[in-house]
């Protein structure tokens, strides 16, 4: 009895055979894969934002429409002050 309190407080309630974990290993590689590709980009177009929205700020950068100026000013403003 102590030894499956043991396995339950530590997660473990069944240890998997080889070839299941090759099966898990084969089904999920693809999907980390693509977790990984999207944090990359996600960092990459955090960089760009802080890139262009600074631009924009100091007056080197302008959109074609007014209002979209106004917004991304709003909104570099209030990401300065969170």
């Amino acid at each position: 009895m102590e030894t499956l309190k043991d396995q339950f407080a530590h997660g473990a309630t069944q240890e998997a055979d080889n070839r299941t974990l090759d099966l898990y290993h084969s089904a999920s590689r693809q999907s980390y894969q693509l977790i990984g590709s999207a944090l990359i980009e996600n960092k990459h177009l955090e960089s760009l934002r802080d890139w262009l929205l600074t631009m924009l700020m100091n007056g080197q950068a302008q959109s074609k429409n007014r209002q979209l100026n106004y917004h991304f000013s709003i909104h570099y403003f209030l990401l300065l002050n969170l």
